[in-house]
């Protein structure tokens, strides 16, 4: 992650990635950290992953302050 992450900022990007090992059926569940450089909010990068992801059905991203859940990849069937 970090090495496709550096490529494509044009710098070094460090991250600390913590799987979690749970009992579940499907999915992970992972923890990443990154600083920002420069100015960042939590608004913008809703924006930047909103827009990304916007039209692929296999992602839904979660309003702000509403965490996922490992339940939300069970049994999910395309509305």
């Amino acid at each position: 992650m970090e090495a496709l992450l550096s490529r494509e900022a044009g710098q070094p990007v460090k991250l600390t990635f913590v799987p979690h090992l749970v009992p579940m059926s499907r999915g992970m569940l992972t923890t990443i950290y990154a600083r920002p450089s420069g100015t960042l909010t939590a608004q913008m990068v809703q924006d930047c992953l909103a827009s990304y992801y916007k039209g692929r059905p296999f992602v839904r991203l979660r309003p702000p302050g509403m965490p996922p859940d490992t339940l939300h990849v069970r049994r999910y069937q395309l509305l």
